[in-house]
């Protein structure tokens, strides 16, 4: 039983944490499989010392699958490793493989490398493919964004003309008003005076059009669009250098400042990081890798179960 337990402890801590709805875990799901489906081919397991069980304390010992472990618990872990593999590796046989690698999403590979902690974790095997799919994206967010922003332009702009061709015919209007009045009078004052017949054409009056004849602006020419992918590879290593520059101790104190190598699951997991991505949009170095992470396909504020 002791076997069994070490076997199921492993998979029930992963599937709490990617069904718990915490703050930024979009990439942490993939990271948490990965950490899975390594502890349970690995050949040592941390059992439960049955004969040292107090009522306060659950002592653990290692114990080696292929030295220690009885059929039963080879059994029970052959079993696990196969279907860590048929549900993350793509493994299709009856029998679990000695080697086999987490097969990422494609929604998981870009949010790995949008999430400051997980970056380290992209295998070499993923990087090209991370690296591409995520210049996919940034061209797609900023062609979206770029009309965005231009569409408002044109709004705010039309709203502006219309307000000013509003006010320029209020006035027009009482300029005619004004020269109408005068043009009558003086029509009036000059045919008291005509002794001849006109015809009856004398009812025609003076006609007059306020007509606002200043040339409209040219129309400026569209600005040329950005070349989003030139962009994209001018941030992008400058993305890489600043997840490797963070300091997590100094940033977060309350972590174990006696440790020498943190651990991106048991560690870095809980935090808050969300202040280093308001710090990161602070800084044109890094483009829109900071929005990317915020608001997009590869957000890490994705919950797990998604």
């Amino acid at each position: 039983m002791s076997e069994f337990e070490a076997i199921t402890s492993i998979t029930d801590g992963v599937e709490k944490l990617v069904q718990h709805e915490s703050l930024f875990m979009g990439a942490m799901a993939a990271a948490l499989k990965c950490r899975m489906i390594s502890m349970l081919m690995a050949d040592e397991f941390m059992v439960i010392d049955c004969e040292n069980v107090t009522a306060k304390t659950l002592p653990r010992k290692p114990k080696s699958v292929s030295a220690q472990f009885t059929e039963t618990g080879k059994e029970c872990r052959d079993r696990a490793v196969l279907e860590a593999q048929r549900r993350y590796c793509g493994n299709k046989k009856e029998e679990a493989q000695a080697s086999a690698e987490y097969e990422y999403s494609d929604r998981e590979l870009v949010s790995s490398m949008l999430d400051l902690r997980t970056i380290s974790l992209v295998s070499a095997e993923n990087k090209y493919e991370a690296k591409r799919l995520l210049m996919r994206l940034y061209i797609e967010y900023a062609k979206n964004a770029y009309e965005y922003r231009r569409e408002q332009k044109a709004k705010a702009a039309a709203a502006t003309a219309a307000a000013a061709e509003e006010a320029d015919a209020s006035a027009g209007q009482d300029a005619v008003a004004a020269d109408g009045a005068a043009a009558a009078a003086d029509f009036n004052a000059e045919m008291e005076d005509e002794d001849e017949d006109d015809g009856g054409l004398l009812g025609v009056g003076v006609w007059g059009e306020a007509m606002d004849v200043r040339a409209l602006p040219a129309a400026a020419e569209d600005e040329p669009v950005p070349d989003f992918a030139e962009e994209f590879e001018t941030a992008f290593p400058h993305w890489l250098r600043f997840s490797s520059s963070i300091k997590w101790k100094q940033e977060f104190p309350q972590l174990d400042q006696n440790k020498k190598k943190l651990d991106v699951i048991d560690d870095l997991l809980p935090l808050h990081v969300g202040k280093l991505y308001k710090r990161a949009e602070q800084d044109p170095r890094l483009g829109l890798f900071p929005r990317l992470a915020r608001a997009s396909r590869g957000s890490i504020g994705t919950l797990p179960a998604e």
